[in-house]
């Protein structure tokens, strides 16, 4: 017969009462209980009774992972690595299962306000979430916005060495590292698109990539007149900024401002 989860949660909490009986006879009182998982028993269990404790409650295990037995109240709480389980496909709608009936929105932020005030201890009043990394652009990520800036597609795959990986995958600005020789490659890509591009201006390219480097206004008609108006637009002016601009570092690393109005200048 399946045990009421609520009495094994108490049975937890008298278990562990009795373990700190204290040499004058006396045992912690009920004010000496954790807040977070007094808490969690008044507003978070109810949800988990009746969306989850089918497949982790009850004796049930699904995955190594119960939600209604804990050797102690700090036990409860202080799982992170759970409650952070429980967030995630909980957040992505991947628990409960598809086909079973899920918490209500409502319930929904009941139970993530709890993992992320109680077990995760943030302080709602100063939710900081810390400091993202400056990620560069992987190979793949600076190719494409080449070709949608500029019109080049500039085979990064072949000239840029691979981008280091964490966790299979290569776009984590901790490990996209930035080497000597990977800065080179950036400065030679950075020239050898300029060209292109400058090349591929000439009055003999096609009039859509054309436009988009000459905005203002349509070039005479005469070939000297194009050229004229070309070098005008571009110059070495123009070839020494777009290469600056392609190998800046405002260009390869991606960098994440803070909302407007707090005083962190990242």
């Amino acid at each position: 017969m399946r045990r009421d989860a609520r009495t094994r949660l108490n049975a937890a909490a008298l278990c562990l009462a009795m373990a700190t009986w204290s040499g004058t006879g006396g045992t912690r009182c009920a004010a000496d209980e954790t807040p977070a998982a007094d808490r969690v028993r008044q507003r978070v269990q109810p949800i988990l009774e009746q969306y989850c404790y089918g497949c982790h409650g009850y004796g049930a295990s699904e995955a190594d992972r119960t939600l209604d037995e804990f050797a102690s109240e700090e036990a409860l709480v202080g799982n992170v690595e759970l409650w952070h389980a429980v967030l995630k496909n909980v957040r992505a709608g991947i628990m409960p299962p598809a086909g079973e009936d899920r918490p209500a929105p409502v319930e929904r932020t009941r139970l993530f306000e709890w993992i992320k005030f109680d077990a995760f201890g943030i302080d709602p009043h100063n939710p900081d979430p810390g400091r993202v990394t400056m990620r560069r652009l992987n190979r793949v990520e600076y190719r494409n916005t080449v070709r949608d800036l500029i019109g080049i597609d500039y085979n990064t795959l072949e000239q840029f060495p691979p981008d280091d990986t964490g966790y299979g995958f290569d776009n984590i600005g901790d490990v996209l590292s930035m080497s000597p020789l990977l800065l080179e490659k950036y400065l030679q890509a950075a020239e050898t698109i300029v060209e292109r591009a400058v090349v591929a201006t000439t009055p003999d390219a096609d009039e859509p990539n054309y436009r988009r480097f000459f905005p203002d206004g349509p070039p005479p008609e005469d070939a000297a007149g194009r050229v004229a108006y070309a070098c005008r637009l571009l110059g070495d002016f123009a070839r020494r900024a777009m290469v600056a601009m392609l190998a800046s570092p405002r260009f390869v690393f991606r960098t994440e401002y803070a909302a407007a109005g707090t005083d962190d200048p990242l």
